[in-house]
């Protein structure tokens, strides 16, 4: 199975250019929805090409369908999928990390969501 790699071009949202960026320097554009798992090809948004699915390997604290990631008017959005392994946020530098629940919760520009070990940051730039 082969593993993510970097997108050529960032989108927009708004007057941004936003991405999700995992630790290991892939990117994700932030001008779709995305499932979060280890199999979220399973899920049917994917199935049905609704969202788009970001793949975690080796990860056994990772469910197989585990977050959910939506743009709302410019506002980027992650929802945990009802795993006992959680889904969590965390501001920039903070050292302790917010379990969210099933309800969509915003994620600030620059700030992290982290499921098992997987880290992805949420980067916003204003452009030119």
């Amino acid at each position: 199975t082969s593993s993510p790699g970097k997108a050529a071009e960032t989108s927009t949202i708004g007057s941004f250019r936003a991405v999700l960026e995992s630790a290991d320097g892939a990117v994700y554009p932030l001008d779709r929805p995305y499932v979060i798992g280890r199999y979220p090809l399973g899920d049917d948004a994917v199935r049905n090409a609704t969202a788009s699915p970001i793949v975690v390997h080796n990860d056994n604290q990772i469910s197989r369908v585990h977050a959910y990631v939506s743009i709302d008017h410019g506002a980027v959005y992650v929802r945990d999928a009802f795993t006992t392994g959680g889904t969590f946020i965390a501001a920039p530098g903070a050292k302790d990390w917010t379990r969210i629940g099933t309800t969509p919760t915003e994620l600030a520009p620059e700030w992290s969501l982290r499921i098992g070990e997987q880290i992805l940051t949420y980067h916003a730039e204003n452009r030119p």
